[in-house]
């Protein structure tokens, strides 16, 4: 039986592209399981402005004229409208890629608390790892097909 090109790109598929990539869905869901919320840049300053976008989301806080702040759970939107007001103190732990926060602290009170997400990462490292382990054990069982046969 001849070669088969199918074959031998499923075997270089797994040992290029599947495995590296299931190892660093691993390394990488590691890293955000580690992060603290120390870790992400702080803000402190007087409150100048805030709203709620359209009614719904997000919920926008301006501080020292600056930089807005966005925060998307909707179910701190009512304790933000009472709290979060002009003049007050607060501070801001966001997420620079988009400017959303990770935590708020206003007047010494924690109105929005830092989460991990913890069960997402979980998720991600144990597809990462089956991606990697599945692709381990078809290479280690299906080495003929490197040559194209079955």
């Amino acid at each position: 039986m001849g070669e088969s090109f199918f074959l031998k790109s499923s075997f270089f598929r797994s040992l290029l592209i599947f495995i590296p990539m299931g190892v660093l869905m691993m390394f990488y869901g590691l890293y955000e399981l580690d992060k603290q919320v120390d870790d992400y840049p702080r803000v402190e300053g007087q409150i100048t402005s805030s709203q709620l976008y359209w009614d719904q989301s997000p919920y926008s806080i301006k501080i020292n004229n600056d930089q807005w702040f966005d925060i998307f759970e909707k179910k701190y939107f009512d304790t933000l409208k009472k709290k979060a007001i002009k003049g007050k103190i607060a501070v801001v732990w966001y997420n620079p890629r988009d400017n959303s926060v990770e935590k708020l602290l206003i007047e010494n009170e924690i109105l929005y608390p830092y989460t991990k997400n913890i069960i997402l990462w979980i998720i991600v490292i144990v597809i990462g790892a089956f991606f990697m382990i599945g692709n381990l054990i078809y290479i280690i069982k299906c080495q003929n097909h490197a040559k194209g046969k079955k």
